[in-house]
């Protein structure tokens, strides 16, 4: 009778621990779920977990806890339940059962990757007004399914970012050369993707750059020198002397 007390008040233990971490885990989760799916549809993409962090440090170092404490819970259960199995002892009741499923469905959430959420986005949702961000995100990504997934729900494949940045160029800039192929061979501009040029693959897609002309003279650039302006109004690169100390 003793034995059988001890092994609930355990039991009762175990189970309130599983349910702190679940607690703290599921909020956090389901914030990481918003980010990839619906925020990142209505703003374009995310650097996930960021305005967690200024927003809500709280929640973060909470989901942090508790997905460290529900992986410890999730494996003293699967011992638990392999030794009883093993030793033919009735298996542990159905409502720890389902908080194993629980625990562990809050921390699976955390684990899918980013361009996984994206993806079931766009199948559900559509691109959205924000599809050629997502297409130049996945292309530096080197996430060719998703790129090819964009394409094909509408997003034209040399439309430009937020930055002015076609997805090729993004891929080029990350050296994504399996992507780059992939949107030249759907249509891609080689010549609207300045960074292009420094891979010779691509280069020799593009159209000569006029000897003298800067590749880049299409990206806004900040002056190589200082503009200094008179008090009539005139400008002149170099800075008027200083008056000399009498």
């Amino acid at each position: 009778m003793e034995s059988i007390d001890k092994e609930r008040s355990s039991t009762r233990s175990f189970q309130l621990f599983g349910w702190a971490a679940f607690a703290a885990s599921a909020p956090f989760s389901l914030r990481l779920a918003y980010e990839q799916t619906l925020l990142t549809w209505n703003d374009g993409p995310q650097l996930v977990g960021f305005a967690m962090a200024h927003l809500f440090p709280l929640l973060l170092l909470l989901g942090m806890a508790g997905f460290l404490g529900g992986s410890v819970w999730l494996l003293v259960f699967g011992v638990k339940a392999l030794r009883k199995w093993l030793k033919n002892q009735p298996q542990l009741p159905r409502r720890v059962w389902m908080q194993g499923l629980a625990i562990g469905t809050a921390l699976v959430l955390q684990m899918i990757p980013y361009s996984a959420w994206i993806t079931a986005t766009i199948m559900i949702a559509g691109p959205g007004q924000h599809g050629p961000a997502l297409l130049s995100y996945a292309a530096a990504d080197g996430d060719t399914l998703l790129v090819n997934l964009l394409l094909n729900r509408g997003v034209p494949v040399n439309a430009t970012d937020d930055g002015r940045a076609t997805a090729l160029n993004g891929a080029c800039v990350t050296h994504r050369t399996e992507v780059a192929r992939t949107l030249i061979a759907r249509g891609a501009d080689a010549n609207m993707a300045k960074d292009c040029w420094e891979i010779p693959e691509f280069r020799a897609k593009m159209k000569p750059i006029v000897p003298g002309a800067d590749p880049f003279a299409t990206f806004p650039r900040v002056p190589d020198t200082t503009i200094y302006v008179n008090g009539n109004g005139s400008s002149v690169s170099e800075a008027p002397p200083l008056p000399s100390a009498k």
